[in-house]
């Protein structure tokens, strides 16, 4: 009896540790750009990756 005690209350301390980073993690937004500050050269999109970019 006293291991399903420790489970209850370990499972329930779980829970309630997980409820405020699931609830956090859902409400964060990404900036809608990102400022780049420099570069060595300027930035090529053209959709094909090479070892410069």
């Amino acid at each position: 009896m006293k291991q399903n005690n420790f489970l209850m209350i370990l499972l329930t301390l779980g829970i309630l540790f997980l409820i405020p980073y699931t609830l956090s993690g859902q409400s964060h937004t990404d900036p809608p750009f990102i400022q780049v500050v420099s570069a060595e050269k300027p930035l090529i999109i053209d959709g094909i990756l090479n070892e410069t970019d």
